[in-house]
């Protein structure tokens, strides 16, 4: 991990009212660190809470979850709601995110993320989702993606973060990158031991 991640994520577990931390974050296990107020199916998460397919998890004001799920590692932002429909050991699956914020690093695997709007379709790769009632914000951080919509798809590349929005009215159009940082990239790339593009490294900030 960078020693700019290893700040960052210091600054979030420090200061915390209500912190639930796990020993360690190992990458054979689902274990997670959580700021705030974390539901996991409806109950409030302890630190030994496991996270499994099937779950629902919703974060509080001013929440973060953080965890790792067979090959794949994820950023839950506050005031979120996700539901893991199924996950696979082998990386297939589909989540939905309902509302609020996501930022996942996902290993090779056939996965879909759901959001009222749109999917997204996911082949080993870095995404951020943020979703309210008037649109599903999509950035493909890096690899390849699959944007469905109304009929209508949309394949996106990316070494270094190209986004786009859903509207409500299933249009796609280009957007700017908000809501996440390069720092949490590499924070969740670590966990799930995944190696990010050079782009990320050699100051290549084009998208």
């Amino acid at each position: 991990m960078s020693k700019l991640s290893r700040r960052q994520f210091l600054a979030l577990s420090t200061g915390a009212s209500a912190l639930l931390l796990c020993p360690s974050l190992s990458y054979a296990d689902v274990r997670h660190k959580a700021k705030g107020r974390v539901l996991i199916n409806g109950q409030l998460a302890s630190s030994s809470t496991p996270i499994k397919s099937g779950d629902s998890i919703e974060t509080g004001d001013k929440s973060e979850l953080i965890f790792k799920l067979h090959k794949d590692a994820y950023k839950i932002k506050a005031n979120t709601q996700v539901k893991i429909h199924s996950a696979s050991a082998d990386g297939s699956g589909l989540l939905e995110v309902i509302g609020g914020a996501m930022l996942a690093v996902f290993g090779k695997s056939n996965k879909r993320i759901k959001t009222p709007i749109a999917t997204m379709g996911i082949r080993g790769t870095g995404v951020y989702i943020q979703v309210d009632e008037q649109e599903s914000y999509f950035c493909t951080c890096f690899g390849e993606t699959e944007l469905e919509a109304g009929g209508k798809s949309q394949r996106v590349k990316a070494n270094h973060h190209k986004a786009k929005t859903v509207k409500k009215n299933k249009q796609m159009v280009d957007a700017k990158m908000i809501g996440h940082d390069d720092w949490e990239l590499e924070e969740l790339a670590d966990i799930a031991g995944i190696a990010l593009p050079e782009s990320f490294t050699n100051g290549d900030y084009s998208y």
